[in-house]
């Protein structure tokens, strides 16, 4: 035999074997959220209307909170929901917008899905964060002004800024 075929031997034996043995990464990532309630949960979601990315991230907002304490959300107490929600908000940091999906999505399946009537739910309040837009200076806005090439945008830009103009308006 070459050397080329021993390789090829090596190789495929290899393939073969890592395939029979399950690897670390799938051990650790068991799925604690079991089909039939993520089922059930999602075909909630449908018959109230509400569109197939908020069915993802409302799942997966209850996915994670059955990964965090490596139980199905149907066995977990309303003490553990709720220390959940102050982890992901005082020691993750989420942003508020994170911090009201995942909120939602928990809600919805205790409230839906898994029907609890806890405290906890009709207590939490996520608040509103308002950031101020960044405005830009007069010299910003004049250099950015100054480096468009066609006169046409330089027209637009002109018009758009001495409306006072943002880009949702």
């Amino acid at each position: 035999m070459s050397r080329q075929s021993n390789t090829n031997l090596n190789l495929k034996s290899k393939a073969s074997s890592a395939k029979s043995k399950p690897s670390a990464n799938s051990q650790a990532k068991r799925c604690f959220f079991p089909a039939n309630l993520r089922q059930r949960m999602r075909e909630d979601l449908q018959l109230i209307g509400r569109s197939p990315r908020t069915q993802q991230a409302y799942t997966r907002a209850v996915r994670k909170l059955s990964e965090f304490y490596q139980r199905s959300p149907d066995k977990l107490s309303e003490t553990q929901v709720r220390k959940y929600f102050l982890t992901i908000k005082n020691e993750h940091h989420y942003a508020p917008g994170s911090l009201r999906v995942a909120f939602n999505g928990i809600r919805f399946f205790y409230t839906h899905t898994c029907k609890r009537n806890w405290q906890t739910l009709r207590q939490v309040k996520i608040p509103n964060s308002k950031t101020l837009p960044e405005v830009l200076t007069i010299e910003q806005a004049h250099q950015i002004i100054d480096a468009c090439k066609l006169q046409r945008i330089v027209v637009f830009l002109w018009t758009v800024y001495s409306m006072g103009l943002r880009l949702q308006e």
